[in-house]
């Protein structure tokens, strides 16, 4: 697990370029966002595809593009985060489709199938 926060952004280095972008699903009420990936081989840290779950807690914003300016693609480019109002975390994703995704939250998790808690994670962001 890898838990990202106001006073880690600075040195925390989120490792998502490439990771392919399956599903997004928010609970609007508990202000919670997930975010349902398929991490690359990385010669330094995996030897193969790996799932993982980005969960976004106290979720103040989200929004999304799906106008795929460079043509089709849910795979993640670029990723970028910053400190947001010195309580709250905002985090651009941009595909290879061209599309941005930006949230704020105040604490973030990436979970990926070696952790215990993926498997809370997917079953919640399973939910219809």
């Amino acid at each position: 697990m890898e838990y990202i926060s106001t006073n880690n952004i600075e040195r925390t280095a989120l490792q998502l370029h490439d990771a392919l972008l399956n599903d997004i699903k928010i609970q609007y009420q508990k202000k919670k966002i997930c975010l349902s990936l398929m991490l690359p081989v990385d010669s330094f840290k995996r030897d193969h595809e790996e799932k993982a779950i980005l969960l976004i807690k106290e979720m103040i914003y989200f929004r999304l593009s799906g106008n795929e300016p460079w043509g089709m693609g849910s795979y993640i480019f670029s990723i970028e985060g910053k400190i947001y109002k010195k309580e709250f975390i905002k985090i651009t994703l941009l595909l290879n489709s061209g599309d941005k995704i930006i949230f704020c939250g105040k604490e973030i998790y990436m979970y990926t199938e070696k952790d215990r808690e993926f498997s809370e994670s997917v079953e919640w962001a399973t939910l219809s």
